[in-house]
């Protein structure tokens, strides 16, 4: 039997109210809290807060705050790509 997650992923009918995919949507508020609440001169916790949000991302992806997401991004996203913009995300 197929997890919510894994039918969220699959594009079919989840109960969004799981346990397992509230707390990731809890934990992505936190990290997008301390991204978006960062300073210019803290680049290394910028990049940091973004690997955990976005663990597929090449190297070289830059995303200017304010950056929102619901949950981690699992989809690949190019090298040497940068976002400048007010940026949204959903899975």
């Amino acid at each position: 039997m197929k997890t919510e997650k894994e039918k969220m992923l699959a594009g079919e009918l989840y109960n969004a109210l799981d346990p397992q995919l509230t707390e990731e949507r809890t934990q992505a508020r936190l990290l997008l809290k301390a991204l978006n609440e960062s300073r210019e001169d803290q680049p290394e916790e910028r990049l940091s807060l973004l690997r955990q949000l976005l663990p597929h991302a090449a190297d070289g992806l830059w995303i200017q705050p304010p950056f929102y997401c619901e949950t981690a991004i699992t989809s690949p996203w190019a090298k040497r790509c940068s976002f400048t913009l007010p940026l949204w995300c959903w899975t």
